[in-house]
Protein backbone atom coordinates (compact mmCIF):
# COMPACT_ATOMS: atom_id res chain seq x y z
CA UNK A 1 0.00 0.00 0.00
CA UNK A 2 2.65 2.54 -1.33
CA UNK A 3 1.33 5.88 -0.74
CA UNK A 4 4.18 7.35 -3.31
CA UNK A 5 1.75 9.75 -4.76
CA UNK A 6 2.12 11.11 -1.60
CA UNK A 7 3.64 15.04 -2.04
CA UNK A 8 6.43 15.56 0.27
CA UNK A 9 5.22 18.12 3.05
CA UNK A 10 7.46 21.69 3.17
CA UNK A 11 10.24 21.02 5.13
CA UNK A 12 11.16 22.77 8.60
CA UNK A 13 14.65 23.27 9.80
CA UNK A 14 14.87 20.70 11.87
CA UNK A 15 12.72 18.54 9.27
CA UNK A 16 16.26 18.12 7.06
CA UNK A 17 17.61 15.98 10.05
CA UNK A 18 14.47 14.24 11.58
CA UNK A 19 12.98 11.67 9.40
CA UNK A 20 9.59 10.53 10.41
CA UNK A 21 6.83 8.25 9.07
CA UNK A 22 3.12 7.80 8.95
CA UNK A 23 2.47 4.48 9.93
CA UNK A 24 -1.19 2.35 10.53
CA UNK A 25 -1.63 -0.57 12.43
CA UNK A 26 -3.05 -3.85 11.35
CA UNK A 27 -0.41 -5.70 9.82
CA UNK A 28 4.06 -6.06 8.93
CA UNK A 29 4.34 -5.49 5.50
CA UNK A 30 6.12 -2.79 3.66
CA UNK A 31 3.97 0.69 2.77
CA UNK A 32 6.46 2.36 1.64
CA UNK A 33 10.40 3.47 1.86
CA UNK A 34 10.19 7.23 1.15
CA UNK A 35 12.13 9.07 3.30
CA UNK A 36 10.25 12.25 5.06
CA UNK A 37 11.49 15.01 2.58
CA UNK A 38 10.79 12.31 -0.29
CA UNK A 39 7.41 12.28 1.63
CA UNK A 40 7.58 9.31 3.48
CA UNK A 41 3.80 8.11 3.93
CA UNK A 42 3.53 4.66 5.61
CA UNK A 43 0.16 3.28 6.94
CA UNK A 44 -0.25 0.68 9.81
CA UNK A 45 -1.83 -1.90 7.72
CA UNK A 46 1.08 -3.34 5.55
CA UNK A 47 3.62 -1.21 6.65
CA UNK A 48 6.58 -2.42 8.47
CA UNK A 49 6.39 -1.83 12.29
CA UNK A 50 8.82 0.25 13.16
CA UNK A 51 8.61 -0.60 17.14
CA UNK A 52 9.04 -4.25 16.96
CA UNK A 53 10.76 -4.41 13.79
CA UNK A 54 8.62 -7.49 12.86
CA UNK A 55 7.30 -8.87 9.29
CA UNK A 56 4.41 -11.04 8.85
CA UNK A 57 2.33 -11.37 6.36
CA UNK A 58 -0.96 -9.47 5.78
CA UNK A 59 -4.42 -8.41 8.09
CA UNK A 60 -4.79 -11.90 10.04
CA UNK A 61 -1.90 -13.16 7.77
CA UNK A 62 -3.85 -13.85 5.06
CA UNK A 63 -2.71 -11.70 2.51
CA UNK A 64 0.59 -10.06 1.78
CA UNK A 65 -0.19 -5.96 1.30
CA UNK A 66 2.94 -5.11 -0.80
CA UNK A 67 3.49 -1.76 -2.43
CA UNK A 68 0.45 -0.66 -3.35
CA UNK A 69 0.52 0.71 -7.40
CA UNK A 70 -0.60 4.23 -7.81
CA UNK A 71 -3.91 5.44 -8.84
CA UNK A 72 -6.49 3.56 -6.92
CA UNK A 73 -8.83 1.37 -8.58
CA UNK A 74 -7.81 3.04 -12.32
CA UNK A 75 -4.50 2.12 -11.49
CA UNK A 76 -2.94 0.27 -14.61
CA UNK A 77 0.05 -2.02 -15.12
CA UNK A 78 1.18 -3.16 -18.10
CA UNK A 79 -1.65 -2.28 -20.59
CA UNK A 80 -4.48 -3.77 -18.21
CA UNK A 81 -5.84 -3.42 -15.14
CA UNK A 82 -3.53 -4.30 -12.21
CA UNK A 83 -4.53 -7.62 -10.70
CA UNK A 84 -4.09 -7.03 -7.14
CA UNK A 85 -6.42 -3.81 -7.43
CA UNK A 86 -9.03 -5.70 -9.07
CA UNK A 87 -8.92 -8.36 -6.59
CA UNK A 88 -9.52 -5.30 -4.45
CA UNK A 89 -12.26 -3.67 -5.57
CA UNK A 90 -14.08 -6.85 -5.88
CA UNK A 91 -13.26 -7.46 -2.40
CA UNK A 92 -14.94 -3.99 -1.26
CA UNK A 93 -17.83 -4.89 -3.52
CA UNK A 94 -18.40 -7.63 -1.59
CA UNK A 95 -18.32 -6.05 1.77
CA UNK A 96 -20.52 -2.93 0.17
CA UNK A 97 -23.14 -5.58 -0.14
CA UNK A 98 -22.75 -6.94 3.32
CA UNK A 99 -23.22 -3.97 5.03
CA UNK A 100 -26.05 -2.82 3.15
CA UNK A 101 -27.48 -5.98 4.36
CA UNK A 102 -26.51 -5.68 8.25
CA UNK A 103 -25.66 -1.72 8.26
CA UNK A 104 -24.57 -2.37 12.22
CA UNK A 105 -22.22 -4.43 11.44
CA UNK A 106 -19.29 -2.58 12.78
CA UNK A 107 -16.58 -5.28 11.93
CA UNK A 108 -17.39 -5.65 8.45
CA UNK A 109 -17.41 -1.50 8.01
CA UNK A 110 -13.77 -1.63 9.36
CA UNK A 111 -12.94 -3.86 6.75
CA UNK A 112 -14.34 -2.12 4.04
CA UNK A 113 -12.44 0.60 5.03
CA UNK A 114 -9.36 -1.41 5.24
CA UNK A 115 -9.88 -2.35 1.59
CA UNK A 116 -10.44 1.61 0.30
CA UNK A 117 -7.37 2.22 2.27
CA UNK A 118 -5.33 -0.39 0.53
CA UNK A 119 -7.15 1.10 -3.23
CA UNK A 120 -6.08 4.14 -2.15
CA UNK A 121 -9.31 5.70 -2.33
CA UNK A 122 -9.08 7.77 0.94
CA UNK A 123 -12.49 9.24 0.91
CA UNK A 124 -13.93 6.41 0.17
CA UNK A 125 -11.96 5.20 3.15
CA UNK A 126 -12.90 7.83 5.62
CA UNK A 127 -16.47 6.92 4.97
CA UNK A 128 -16.45 3.58 6.14
CA UNK A 129 -14.27 3.96 9.09
CA UNK A 130 -16.83 6.69 10.11
CA UNK A 131 -19.52 4.49 9.80
CA UNK A 132 -17.77 2.05 12.16
CA UNK A 133 -17.08 4.75 14.51
CA UNK A 134 -20.38 6.03 14.54
CA UNK A 135 -21.49 2.43 15.73
CA UNK A 136 -18.53 1.80 18.49
CA UNK A 137 -15.76 5.00 18.93
CA UNK A 138 -14.00 3.20 21.21
CA UNK A 139 -11.75 1.80 18.41
CA UNK A 140 -8.12 3.86 19.03
CA UNK A 141 -6.66 1.73 15.83
CA UNK A 142 -9.99 3.01 13.52
CA UNK A 143 -9.09 6.38 14.55
CA UNK A 144 -5.55 5.72 13.74
CA UNK A 145 -6.43 4.34 9.69
CA UNK A 146 -8.86 7.10 9.76
CA UNK A 147 -6.12 9.40 10.79
CA UNK A 148 -3.77 8.17 8.12
CA UNK A 149 -6.27 8.97 5.03
CA UNK A 150 -7.56 12.06 6.48
CA UNK A 151 -3.62 13.43 5.89
CA UNK A 152 -3.99 11.97 2.46
CA UNK A 153 -6.68 14.24 1.38
CA UNK A 154 -4.67 17.02 2.81
CA UNK A 155 -6.65 17.17 6.13
CA UNK A 156 -4.03 17.51 8.24
CA UNK A 157 -5.92 19.35 11.52
CA UNK A 158 -8.49 16.24 11.33
CA UNK A 159 -5.78 13.77 10.64
CA UNK A 160 -4.58 15.49 14.27
CA UNK A 161 -7.80 15.29 15.95
CA UNK A 162 -8.41 11.55 15.11
CA UNK A 163 -4.51 10.72 16.11
CA UNK A 164 -5.35 12.65 19.66
CA UNK A 165 -8.96 10.71 19.61
CA UNK A 166 -6.56 7.35 19.75
CA UNK A 167 -3.88 7.96 22.35
CA UNK A 168 -7.15 9.63 24.50
CA UNK A 169 -8.34 6.09 24.15
CA UNK A 170 -5.22 4.21 24.16
CA UNK A 171 -2.57 6.11 26.05
CA UNK A 172 0.40 4.08 24.92
CA UNK A 173 -0.52 3.55 21.37
CA UNK A 174 2.93 4.33 19.88
CA UNK A 175 1.59 4.28 16.55
CA UNK A 176 -0.66 7.39 16.71
CA UNK A 177 1.56 9.23 18.84
CA UNK A 178 4.40 8.66 15.74
CA UNK A 179 1.82 10.39 13.78
CA UNK A 180 0.90 12.97 15.64
CA UNK A 181 4.62 14.31 15.18
CA UNK A 182 4.28 13.90 11.90
CA UNK A 183 1.46 15.63 11.15
CA UNK A 184 2.79 18.69 13.76
CA UNK A 185 5.98 19.20 12.40
CA UNK A 186 5.61 18.46 8.67
CA UNK A 187 2.14 19.12 8.15
CA UNK A 188 1.51 22.42 11.16
CA UNK A 189 5.18 23.64 11.20
CA UNK A 190 4.67 22.88 15.02
CA UNK A 191 8.13 21.48 15.74
CA UNK A 192 7.25 22.10 19.58
CA UNK A 193 3.82 20.22 19.22
CA UNK A 194 6.22 17.27 17.37
CA UNK A 195 8.70 17.46 20.32
CA UNK A 196 6.11 16.60 22.73
CA UNK A 197 4.49 14.01 20.64
CA UNK A 198 7.84 12.15 20.27
CA UNK A 199 8.99 12.66 23.56
CA UNK A 200 5.91 11.09 25.02
CA UNK A 201 6.53 8.27 22.92
CA UNK A 202 9.87 8.02 24.09
CA UNK A 203 8.79 7.86 27.70
CA UNK A 204 6.36 4.84 27.08
CA UNK A 205 9.08 2.75 24.66
CA UNK A 206 12.54 4.25 24.72
CA UNK A 207 13.36 1.98 22.00
CA UNK A 208 10.57 3.06 19.47
CA UNK A 209 11.91 3.50 15.72
CA UNK A 210 11.58 5.87 12.76
CA UNK A 211 10.50 3.73 9.70
CA UNK A 212 14.82 4.21 8.45
CA UNK A 213 15.47 2.66 11.82
CA UNK A 214 16.44 5.36 13.70
CA UNK A 215 15.79 5.81 17.90
CA UNK A 216 12.64 8.16 18.21
CA UNK A 217 14.78 9.42 21.16
CA UNK A 218 17.78 10.72 18.98
CA UNK A 219 15.06 12.90 16.81
CA UNK A 220 13.99 14.10 20.08
CA UNK A 221 17.28 15.45 21.04
CA UNK A 222 17.78 16.60 17.72
CA UNK A 223 13.89 18.65 17.65
CA UNK A 224 15.55 19.70 21.16
CA UNK A 225 18.49 21.52 19.97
Amino acid sequence: MSKSKQKAPASTPAANSVPAGMVRKQSAVLLCAIMLLAGVFMGWQGAIIVFNQETSAGRGGAQDHGQKPQGGMNAMMGGGQNPMMSGLMAQAKTMEDKVAKNPNDVKSWVELGNLYFDADLPERSVAAYEKALALDAGQPDVWTDMGVMLREMKKPQEALKAFQKAVSLQKNHEIARMNIGVVMLNDLGDKAGALAAWSELVAINPEAKMPDGRKVADAVKQLSK
